[in-house]
């Protein structure tokens, strides 16, 4: 079977996200051309280990980012899993094949900062209902999709309760004191954003950036064949994921116990959910000499 005309089918049909279903049509798009460059067809009896060795080198021979070539490579295991399941014989060796991901760039916010960005006076209406929005992805650990479709008939019995649209977990977390005052401003209901995450993750560095959300980040990326390194303020890697990280880190760093935290944030693994948290090796270090061990 083509595999590039099951993946159109699949991202024409699927009910996921709008944005989800265009990952999987631009990858049918590169697939395409590296098919067409390479004089190969891409179905389930030709495609196996050797051709996803060559469809890596091809990307990274287009200047693909080395973690966008690990996500291409997973996106690609997955509709072959997909397409074993509807009973479509499939090469298993292409499950084998793994390609070295590249640990990304995201931070998170201190709950100092958190509350810096609280306090912060905004005269405009739309950029405080985002910081607002944002303070409260901080302080509950959901998704940006979650947390930005808040309603008061999610507050039961003091907890904010929902069923996350990802994954269909359902999450209880506790009420935080600042989220409790910007419900009580809003008149017990939570604040709406209607616009673009690209608006919101715009709106929110500057927002920080005022704040003052200081200091500099070394950022490493593999583009093509070449590691690029470069330092960038901290603030313009801020986004509306870095709610979620902020508060999984802060929780753990403030002792409270992994298997608790994953309750709230809805992770099923330990794995998972340590690739969220963020801190630097000096940070560790900092804490670590406050430790019995060290004393």
């Amino acid at each position: 079977m083509d595999i590039i005309a099951y993946m159109y089918d699949f991202a024409r049909t699927s009910k996921r996200s709008k944005n989800y279903r265009r990952s999987y049509l631009n990858l049918a798009r590169k697939l395409s051309k590296f098919a067409e460059q390479h004089r190969l067809e891409i179905t389930t009896e030709t495609v196996n280990e050797r051709v996803l060795e060559e469809f890596v080198d091809y990307m990274r021979h287009e200047g693909l980012m080395k973690s966008t070539i690990f996500c291409l490579v997973t996106r690609v295991k997955t509709i072959l899993r997909r397409m074993q399941a509807d009973n479509i014989h499939v090469n298993r060796s292409c499950f084998d094949f793994c390609v070295e991901s590249e640990q990304g760039n995201a931070i998170y916010l201190t709950s100092d900062e958190v509350r810096q960005i609280a306090a912060l006076q905004i005269k405009k209406r739309e950029v405080a209902i985002i910081r607002d929005v944002f303070i409260i992805g901080c302080l509950t650990g959901m998704r940006y999709s979650d947390y930005v479709a808040l309603t008061s008939s999610n507050i039961v019995n003091n907890t904010i309760v929902r069923r996350t649209k990802k994954t269909g977990e359902t999450v209880v977390i506790p009420i935080h004191p600042l989220v409790r005052n910007i419900l009580n401003v809003r008149g017990g209901d939570f604040p709406r954003y209607c616009g673009s995450q690209t608006n919101f993750n715009r709106r929110i560095k500057n927002v920080c950036k005022r704040a003052g959300v200081k200091g500099e980040v070394l950022v490493e990326r593999t583009v093509g064949t070449r590691v690029q390194r470069k330092r960038i303020k901290r603030y313009t890697l801020v986004g509306s994921h870095t709610a979620r990280r902020s508060f999984a880190t802060n929780l753990y760093l403030s002792g409270v116990s992994a298997g608790r935290i994953m309750l709230l944030t809805g992770h099923k693994t330990e794995d998972a959910f340590f690739r969220y948290i963020r801190i630097g090796k000096e940070e560790n270090a900092k804490i670590l000499s406050e430790h019995s061990f060290f004393k």
